[in-house]
């Protein structure tokens, strides 16, 4: 009971602090090598530095530096009368986009990062917006409707072959949907998508058993989400927290579509799991807007270039990429978060979730130190036996730019390679405090 009642003091300690957070992002052009529209950009879950974007004329580009240089590698089997609409990767060799010439679309793959494509997939009318490859080979890939159904398609072998059965969703009147309008995750089993007649479609079970949701925009064309955490914009926003279930107008600013939003809040781990009230970015026409409240209020114009529109936004790393309809590239790097409080926290450190989990080998865990201490970092199988100790040293709070930083973590990263599939624990052990965690390599 004593310890009970101390806890609880301890987070009526935390729910009083005043936390104050300053994030600098730094923007910059990145030298893309073509002027043909870029549609989509995405990363590879495995390997942050392995970038990829795709466009008009058969680019597709690709980054390993991280985003300093682009190699067009489309030009190895994809036709350049092709316009491309989504990319995504899940290893760094396994890659599959898809696009259009007239009105038949086609999507390739490549097993070597892109060096060679095959063709895998044709379907006569239609688009495919959305093609995403999950952890365990399964995929998913959306378009829109043909002959008065949409066209879902599933996959157990990373995009080698699709199949749609089980997977029907009839249109209502003449819908369609958006490449950048859909939010997803193997690991929560949820899936969701916009369209343009007000509808978002979602199912919990891969693919079958659609939910509607209807918002009052019209055109619903970008999804992001993290958990339970989901934003939608159109010309408006909307939020959720209940995986779309219930969906909540938030204040926004600027005009024209949003195009693209994402959380910032899950590359920069801020001391909170509300996501869904942490930084986030968006964008409209040729501005990228930035608010500090994911709920949606306070939004300011922090980048715009000298031409083109944006197209699509992604948060990878410590960076933020958005591609442009003019063939431009801009990349905004995270330099530091600071936190003027607070200067008293009852505890040395917090443990958060690592990320990506689940994780194929590597991933990272952050470690967030309020004082001086020793710390601890062990592994452990699932059966409780000690895999490796990380880190076993005096960890002191970081500074940046000379700036005592409280919301800034300690990253540690973990190589799995030499362990087999299944589910791990970490454990932090400090002068005053032990904390873990579980997570899963799947291999």
């Amino acid at each position: 009971m004593k310890h009970f009642i101390l806890f609880l003091l301890i987070i009526a300690h935390l729910q009083s602090q005043s936390i104050n957070y300053e994030y600098r992002i730094n923007w910059s052009e990145q030298v893309s090598g073509v002027t043909a529209a870029l549609n989509c950009i995405t990363s590879d879950p495995h390997n942050l530095a392995a970038i990829y974007a795709c466009g008009k004329n058969g680019v597709v580009l690709k980054s390993l530096v991280p985003g300093n240089e682009w190699i067009n590698i489309g030009i190895n089997g994809i036709p350049d009368n092709i316009e491309l609409y989504t990319i995504s990767t899940i290893t760094p060799n396994i890659v599959v986009t898809a696009g259009n010439i007239g009105n038949d679309t086609y999507v390739y793959r490549s097993d070597n990062g892109g060096l060679n494509w095959n063709l895998v997939f044709t379907q006569n009318e239609g688009k495919i917006n959305i093609v995403y490859l999950g952890y365990n080979y399964s995929s998913i890939m959306i378009g829109n409707p043909v002959g008065g159904r949409w066209s879902i398609w599933k996959s157990v072998n990373a995009g080698q072959s699709w199949d749609s059965t089980g997977m029907y969703l009839p249109q209502n009147e003449n819908e369609a949907g958006f490449p950048n309008s859909f939010a997803g995750s193997f690991f929560y089993d949820r899936f969701c998508f916009g369209t343009d007649n007000h509808r978002i479609y979602s199912t919990s079970n891969y693919g079958t058993n659609w939910v509607t949701q209807y918002l009052p925009d019209e055109n619903i064309y970008s999804i992001s989400s993290t958990g339970p955490y989901l934003i939608c914009g159109g010309v408006n926003l909307f939020s959720s927290s209940d995986y779309g279930q219930v969906w909540t107008p938030e204040e926004t600013s600027g005009s024209g579509n949003i195009n693209s939003i994402v959380y910032p809040g899950l590359i920069i781990i801020t001391p909170t799991d509300n996501l869904l009230n942490s930084p986030t970015l968006m964008i409209r026409n040729n501005n990228i807007y930035y608010t500090d409240n994911g709920g949606g209020s306070d939004w300011e114009v922090k980048y715009s270039p000298e031409a083109g529109n944006y197209t699509n936004m992604i948060a990878v790393s410590n960076s933020i990429y958005a591609v442009r309809d003019d063939g431009g590239i801009t990349r905004g790097i995270v330099d530091y978060i600071t936190s003027v409080e607070p200067n008293n926290y009852p505890y040395a450190f917090e443990l958060k979730q690592n990320y990506p989990n689940p994780f194929n080998p590597k991933t990272t865990i952050p470690i967030y130190v309020y004082r001086s201490t020793h710390i601890k970092l062990n592994i452990y199988s699932s059966t409780g036996r000690l895999m490796e100790t990380l880190v076993d040293e005096q960890m002191n709070i970081l500074t940046l730019d000379n700036i005592i930083s409280y919301g800034y973590p300690h990253r540690v990263e973990w190589d799995a390679t030499d362990y087999p599939s299944g589910v791990y624990y970490y454990e932090v052990i400090g002068d005053d405090f032990k904390e873990a965690r579980k997570m899963m390599l799947i291999k």
